[in-house]
């Protein structure tokens, strides 16, 4: 199966850290600064949906205005163990 490249964005707006992601012409907005986890568990909902049509990847882009180093690192990290948990998710789905 294709491997589908998503590109994940970490931006200020509103005076909010935040990641966001397009999947299926819609965008989904992570509140770093956000105790609020809805967003999260609706984004890990959608990547989860979109495994039964194809695998994906998320591609960390950081705006170039972006300058708060320790939310570079930590959107890297989870980045990176978001790939490692949809590529064991992916691994776990039923042959269709």
């Amino acid at each position: 199966m294709e491997t589908k490249n998503i590109e994940m964005i970490l931006e200020e707006r509103d005076n909010n850290d935040i990641l966001s992601i397009t999947i299926k012409n819609k965008e989904y907005i992570i509140n770093l600064n956000s105790e609020d986890q809805t967003q999260l568990r609706t984004f890990f909902t959608a990547i989860i949906e979109n495994l039964f049509e194809h695998k994906i990847n998320i591609e960390l882009k950081i705006n170039e205005a972006y300058k708060n180093m320790m939310f570079i690192e930590i959107a890297q990290e989870y980045v990176k163990c978001l790939n490692e948990e949809i590529e064991n998710i992916f691994n776990d789905l039923p042959e269709l």
